[in-house]
Formats: structure tokens, sequence, C-alpha cells
């Protein structure tokens, strides 16, 4: 019963999806160890349904298949959309400095502008 109750209130956190799914991985070989094996679709629906908002957008192209993911599919999907998020947040990050600069500027233009007499 504690294995079935640990694999329905699954949820991704702070770690990896390489932990996530293990994790998971190892809640469906522990329950088939005991002879209770659950199916792919089971296991996939408690992975997707453990994810935060970050997958959001993933899980409901997922949902809107109607054939049902094997687990090894939502696993090659759900790497490669972390690899994705992490390059996307690199990208934010790289960008920050500049945000902040432009921003914050050490001297304002004011303090540039010429007098209005001053021949072009």
């Amino acid at each position: 019963m504690q294995l079935y109750f640990e694999l329905s209130n699954l949820k991704k956190t702070n770690q990896s999806v390489a932990d996530y799914l293990q994790k998971a991985r190892l809640i469906a070989d522990s329950l088939a160890s005991i002879g209770e094996p659950i199916l792919d679709i089971e296991l996939v629906q408690a992975i997707l349904g453990g994810l935060g908002p970050d997958f959001e957008a993933l899980v409901t192209t997922l949902l809107v298949r109607s054939e049902p993911f094997t687990f090894e599919e939502v696993q090659a999907l759900l790497l490669n959309h972390e690899v994705r998020l992490e390059h996307s947040r690199a990208l934010f990050d790289s960008y920050q400095p500049q945000a902040h600069y432009a921003s914050n500027p050490r001297y304002t233009s004011s303090s540039h502008k010429k007098d209005a007499s001053t021949p072009k």
C-alpha cells in the first residue's frame, strides 16, 4: 500500500528529470517485485501528474495523443525538455547584466545634452 501511495503522490521538486524518473521507475519495479506490476500507462500518468509548471506545455501536448506513450518515450521527451529549459534559462541569465545596465546607467543622457545655442 505504501508504494501505491508513493506513486500517487510522486512530485518533481528541485531534482533533475533523471532523478525523478529513476524514483518513479524504482517504485514501479518495487511493485513488480512484490507481485503488483503496474502498466506503463499508469506509470506515465503518475510521472506526468507530478511535474511542475515548467513542464505544463509538454504535458498538455502529450495528453492529446491518442496512443499512450511508453515510459521510454516519456523519459526521452522529458530529458530533452529539461535540456531545452536549461538552455533557455542560460540565455535569459546571460541577458540579465545587459538589462540591468540598460535600466541603471552610470550617467544619464541629460548630463550630455548640448546647449541649445551650440551650433551643430
